[in-house]
């Protein structure tokens, strides 16, 4: 599960090292291209949303499993169209299959794991989401430069199609008939708990620590692919990552 996330969330942050790219390949202006990175947050964030809901309908694993499929197959279309149109609107679709993860998995530890194991599987889950955001990076920025671009979304399609099978064999299936009262209240607990006054500042700071993230990886990378640095792809995620 762990791999799964970091798999998952790579997703997030794989395009920031081919803004560039999308930029000289479809004449765009980098305000453009940024936003086959936008739509998938948009996306993403909005999907947590439902994500829970249909977490508590169908089971998390089943909901995990359901979003690594669509992942594998809405992934490798990227590589197939050739307008930047088509490429935000499939980055859409496909930040909404992913935002299935996240919310799943750590129902699935609440529910499954004995509560002196919960804390450490949470760790590590949280690790893979963490890491996603450099080692995605780097390993993109590896393919899109000797195989191109396209590559790079046909080997995530792979790879969550691999995922996709070991999550079928290996994780235990939770108990699904458990949850169907609950789901008919998500709708009333979501608005009740958007409303919480102590959550409103976690919203706030988890805004702001994100948005200080990306925004530090859009903006340096861009100012070190220019002079007087002039660094390659590669060479300015191994920058940025030091951090």
């Amino acid at each position: 599960m762990t791999c799964c996330g970091l798999a998952v969330v790579s997703a997030l942050y794989v395009s920031i090292p081919l803004v560039p790219v999308f930029v000289t390949s479809f004449h765009a202006t980098p305000a453009q291209a940024s936003w086959v990175s936008s739509s998938f947050s948009l996306a993403y964030a909005l999907g947590f949303l439902f994500s829970g809901a249909l977490s508590n309908r169908l089971g998390s694993k089943q909901t995990m499993l359901y979003g690594l499929i669509a992942l594998f197959i809405i992934t490798p279309l990227l590589g197939l169209v050739h307008s930047l149109p088509w490429i935000i609107a499939l980055r859409t679709i496909q930040g909404l299959a992913a935002s299935t993860f996240a919310p799943a998995v750590l129902t699935y530890i609440v529910e499954i794991y004995p509560v002196e194991k919960r804390v450490s599987a949470i760790g590590f889950v949280s690790t893979g989401f963490l890491l996603a955001g450099i080692v995605g990076q780097v390993f993109i920025g590896i393919i899109a430069e000797n195989a191109g671009w396209q590559y790079v979304f046909y080997t995530l399609g792979g790879i969550y199609f691999i995922f996709a099978l070991l999550l079928w064999r290996m994780v235990a299936r939770d108990n699904v008939p458990q949850r169907q009262a609950a789901a008919i209240a998500i709708p009333k607990q979501m608005f009740t708990i958007f409303f919480i006054p102590s959550l409103r500042y976690c919203y706030v700071v988890t805004v702001t620590l994100l948005l200080s993230f990306v925004a530090l990886y859009v903006s340096l990378g861009h100012y070190l692919l220019h002079p007087p640095f002039e660094l390659n792809n590669n060479q300015t995620s191994w920058f940025i990552n030091v951090k």
